[in-house]
């Protein structure tokens, strides 16, 4: 079986899962595919052909940032098949040491920043710091890009793929995931534009409706190179993508989107 590299994925303690599922469906409307615990990924893992995820903790209090990450670095220290992404609050004052710590300290391959959840924009000068760092370090960060998972209606959205423009352009040695196809299932044109205009930028895979992306079509005009696969586990099934994938584009180009593409990127050994 294929062992592909999942980029996009999130894990937590047993003991939160129910608080978590609960917050998800009752901010977002989303009922996740799995529970979000180890156990279940690594069962999802070998039944789907993943040999890889590279996982992050989601929290979003800045007090419990570092021990969300401490938690990632001992789960992942259990299991070779994991490999630490820090998670990272926007605009926080002390989220730029804490870059540096997971990288450093912990061992982490990338960062994972959420800005809907701060409600930051990606220009915000309160991420600079933040994004130098990343820059310095030279590890990919993977952002949420699309609508707010808890407000898509909303005027304001803070993750829409034309907010990162400017970022884009000023961190340009920033290694730059954006999640959701660019969040091209909300603004294709928008996504498209951003994808096409910048040399430091790829997206990943996790989408809402695969049967509606022409995922073939998107790699025709932008390149394979600027895909990644990303499943946003817990949320979506990951063997759905892969399947999905699978019978979209050739095999060599499924081959780059799952194997090669995030293994350069990441520095996988």
């Amino acid at each position: 079986m294929h062992q592909a590299i999942d980029c996009h994925v999130h894990v937590w303690p047993d003991a939160l899962l129910q608080k978590n599922l609960e917050t998800i469906k009752t901010q977002s409307g989303i009922s996740p595919a799995f529970d979000g615990t180890i156990f279940t990924l690594r069962g999802s893992m070998a039944k789907s052909g993943i040999s890889t995820s590279i996982v992050n903790n989601l929290v979003l209090r800045i007090d419990l940032m570092r021990k969300a990450n401490d938690w990632t670095a001992q789960a992942v220290s259990n299991h070779k098949d994991l490999v630490g992404m820090g998670w990272i609050i926007a605009g926080a004052p002390e989220s730029a040491d804490e870059v540096t710590r997971c990288v450093r300290e912990l061992g982490f391959k990338g960062i994972k920043i959420h800005l809907s959840h701060s409600k930051i924009f990606p220009g915000d000068s309160s991420n600079y710091q933040i994004y130098e760092k990343i820059s310095e370090l030279g590890i990919p960060v993977l952002f949420h890009c699309g609508k707010n998972p808890y407000s898509r209606t909303s005027e304001t959205q803070f993750s829409v793929p034309s907010g990162f423009r400017s970022v884009l352009s000023s961190f340009s040695r920033m290694k730059v995931i954006l999640g959701h196809l660019a969040g091209y299932e909300d603004f294709p044109d928008d996504a498209l534009e951003v994808l096409s205009s910048f040399r430091n930028v790829r997206a990943d895979t996790a989408v809402r409706s695969p049967s509606g992306v022409n995922i073939s079509e998107l790699v025709s005009i932008i390149g394979i190179d600027k895909f990644v696969f990303g499943s946003d586990f817990p949320i979506y099934d990951p063997a759905v993508l892969l399947s999905w994938l699978r019978v979209s584009v050739p095999q060599p180009e499924f081959d780059s989107i799952t194997k090669k593409n995030p293994t350069e990127l990441f520095e996988l050994g």
